[in-house]
């Protein structure tokens, strides 16, 4: 299988762990659980009590603007990812696909060396987040609500903690520059390729609904894409959720 993506949908559909999500809510947790690494989780990450606001303000020293409750933490360890088992390539673009009864054919981009190369693989998973490439190849789209609030988002690397200690959050926003949407897709597959997350809908962020439905996309499609690649069960025609 080749999954094009590696945040929470795309690794979990690996059995990997998430890079990116602020928040895991309790049946995310269920889910980890079940792939047996709940307790690396709750090892690794905060509890609410450590973590009880979302923040928000307009400079790290100056003063709150507003503060809503929230939960969770978040965890990035790349390391981790090679446990699973999983061929893991940072720096690879997925350029092109085309599939037939058999399998699918996805064009791959080495960035740095400009290398171009195909994978043969039975399925592909697409992961591929917001502006999904793999969904557009295989004709999809998603409709609803796009570009609700402008938003506009600044990345810095810092010690902070003299600034929120007084205030422990699970995510503190100060400056960005982006916009939300309340959006999904009819139809989330066409033959043998399957999109999830980000790629096929997309939600505000209030308490992570993005990353925890993410990565029960990749819970959900990877049992199933099991049951198919072992034989217990033959392949569906239909591309519905």
């Amino acid at each position: 299988m080749l999954i094009v993506g590696a945040g929470p949908a795309g690794l979990t559909t690996a059995l990997a762990h998430t890079p990116r999500a602020h928040i895991t809510n309790q049946r995310t947790l269920e889910i980890l659980a079940d792939l047996g690494v709940e307790e690396e989780a709750r090892t690794r990450g905060r509890v609410l009590e450590e973590t009880p606001y979302t923040v928000f303000l307009l400079t790290m020293e100056g003063p709150e603007i507003a503060r809503t409750t929230a939960w969770g933490a978040g965890l990035k360890d790349q390391t981790r990812y090679r446990r699973a088992m999983v061929d893991l390539r940072y720096g690879h673009e997925f350029l092109s696909l085309t599939q037939d009864d058999g399998g699918v054919d996805a064009t791959i981009v080495e960035r740095r060396s400009g290398h171009e190369y195909t994978v043969r693989t039975d399925h592909l998973v697409g992961a591929d987040g917001a502006n999904s490439r793999v969904l557009s190849q295989i004709g999809l789209s998603v409709r609803g609500e796009m570009d609700l609030v402008p938003q506009v988002s600044a990345s810095i690397k810092a010690d902070l903690i003299r600034y929120v200690a007084h205030r422990p959050g699970a995510l503190y926003w100060a400056v960005s520059t982006w916009s939300m949407s309340h959006a999904a897709a009819d139809q989330y597959s066409v033959g043998r390729v399957f999109c999830m997350g980000d790629a096929v809908h997309r939600h505000p962020p209030a308490n992570a609904p993005g990353s925890n439905t993410s990565i029960a996309d990749g819970y959900n499609l990877a049992w199933k894409l099991h049951l198919v690649l072992t034989g217990a069960v033959p392949p569906s025609g239909s591309g519905r959720r």
